[in-house]
């Protein structure tokens, strides 16, 4: 219908897909990290990978890595700080594969019982999907977007402009949602 009022979702589409990408990376991310912080073996099992990494100080950088992960998810599930997230922990995970790819010994093997680190593949999809997260943002049911675009006061007098002269001009209304 050209000239007519459309719905919110045809005029936001765009906005949405961004809600699955972050639910689905920030819960991977959460199903990995959380083992690592919440379980005695879980972290055991990570710091000694990196041990056989040859990361110096395996039992601290376990811990720094696990965190970092673990607020990480819980950050993109809730659409918080988004592109910051994204770029912090997609770098970390760069950084993971390409030393353990420079070193040329492969991912660590775990401990008897425990289960590996995630392989090249995965480790590469979670980066692909935190870079569409910072070039799109973090989308629309997403603390971002609460914190950035907060409720109009529906008492508060309408924003007037001037011209150079001094002159009111028109007033322009405002439309809701992310095409003003």
């Amino acid at each position: 219908m050209i000239g007519g009022k459309r719905g919110w979702v045809a005029r936001n589409w765009m906005q949405l897909p961004q809600v699955p990408l972050r639910a689905g990376v920030g819960g991977a991310l959460l199903y990995h990290s959380a083992p690592m912080v919440f379980t005695a073996a879980g972290h055991a099992n990570f710091a000694y990978m990196l041990g056989e990494v040859g990361l110096p100080f395996p039992g601290l950088s376990a811990w720094g890595v696990a965190l970092l992960e673990l607020a990480g998810s819980l950050a993109l599930i809730a659409g918080a700080f988004v592109v910051l997230t994204s770029a912090v922990v997609s770098l970390e995970i760069l950084v993971r594969i390409s030393t353990i790819f420079l070193l040329g010994r492969g991912f660590p093997a775990p401990m008897p019982g425990q289960p590996p680190l995630p392989d090249y593949e995965l480790n590469l999809m979670y980066i692909a999907g935190m870079v569409a997260l910072v070039i799109a943002g973090s989308g629309y049911f997403a603390y971002d977007w609460a914190r950035l675009h907060p409720p109009v006061d529906a008492g508060t007098a309408p924003r007037v402009r001037r011209d150079p002269t001094g002159k009111v001009k028109a007033v322009r209304k405002e439309r809701e949602g992310m095409n003003v």
